[in-house]
């Protein structure tokens, strides 16, 4: 079993073994990392990862959603300052790769966390309001889908990979991720898939 890594990693694992899925992926000891915090860095930023890709080299990370505003004059909107980057990407020589069956990559010794303080950053009449707003929109035919979601906060303390673990056990799902960027730990357990690329 591989060991933990302590930070700067990034875990891609399977657990619906079947004919499409069946790896799992472990991310350590980057060559380089590439990250920003500002809007204006976004693109210099992918250009920068690009160079890499096309020299070889593996990139995994994620996005924010919030960088789109850099790629996009309609979403030129106000943004909250955050510390936590826009973009992350290690660039990697290669990946551990795992296909063994319901067998963690990141099999580490089980530590305790809390979780507590549950609370939602959207109130009961601003949720009315936006869906009286989307309402609006629909009708008006400005748009015929919306997303709309809002954040589930609450207080944590202790391993945040014990948590993944805790739910990758209840939420069985193809693709879910555990990135590691030493201040921030990223969890992810993704029910879909928006496009996938096949080899010729």
């Amino acid at each position: 079993m591989f060991k933990f890594p302590k930070d700067n990693f990034v875990f891609l694992e399977t657990n619906r073994f079947d004919r499409e899925n069946f790896r799992s992926y472990l991310f350590f000891n980057p060559i380089k990392i590439i990250s920003c915090c500002s809007l204006e860095g976004v693109k210099s930023a992918f250009f920068a990862i690009e160079s890499f890709i096309a020299k070889g080299y593996y990139v995994a990370g994620y996005i924010s959603y919030e960088a789109g505003f850099a790629l996009e004059d309609a979403l030129k909107l106000s943004r909250k300052e955050s510390t936590l980057p826009l973009l992350w990407f290690g660039i990697y020589k290669g990946p551990v790769i795992s296909k063994a069956e319901g067998n963690s990559l990141l099999n580490s010794k089980r530590e305790s966390y809390k979780m507590s303080n549950p609370r939602s950053n959207t109130s009961h009449e601003e949720y009315v309001g936006n869906i009286k707003k989307i309402k609006g929109f629909i009708r008006c035919g400005d748009t015929y889908q919306v997303n709309y979601t809002f954040k589930y906060k609450f207080d944590f303390r202790g391993s945040a990979y014990s948590l993944y673990k805790d739910l990758r056990e209840k939420q069985r799902v193809s693709y879910s991720a555990f990135i590691n960027i030493g201040d921030f730990s990223i969890l992810s357990l993704s029910p879909e898939l928006f496009f996938q690329e096949r080899e010729r």
